[in-house]
């Protein structure tokens, strides 16, 4: 099971870095376009974005739920941002991949060490 959990924490800083690099091509929503038209690479990105939230509820049982808690603070910033100030949402929008990909890092750090 920590496997598991090591190896789709891998995959989330993959996410949270493909997001950082392909920030224009993935403010389209999927949607709007035809699903033959995307990339399969952005396909994984969608399904490992859903499968995020996932992955931080069964954190949430963990030894090391303080990491998981560090990381609900920091979106939870974001969405409050977002009915705040829209400018403010932006800054959020960059910084959260960061300190994500952050603390995950910390947190496969903490369990092998």
């Amino acid at each position: 099971m920590v496997i598991l959990y090591c190896i789709s924490s891998i995959i989330f800083i993959w996410m949270n870095l493909f997001f950082l690099s392909n920030i224009s091509k993935l403010k389209n929503k999927p949607y709007f376009q035809d699903w033959k038209e995307i990339p399969k690479v952005q396909i994984f990105y969608y399904l490992s974005k859903v499968l995020y939230w996932f992955w931080l509820i069964i954190g949430l049982f963990l030894p090391i739920s303080f990491f998981i808690y560090l990381i609900l603070a920091i979106n939870g910033l974001k969405i409050i941002s977002y009915f705040l100030n829209r400018k403010i949402y932006t800054i959020f929008n960059i910084v959260v991949p960061i300190s994500t990909t952050l603390i995950i890092s910390s947190m496969l750090i903490s369990l092998f060490f």
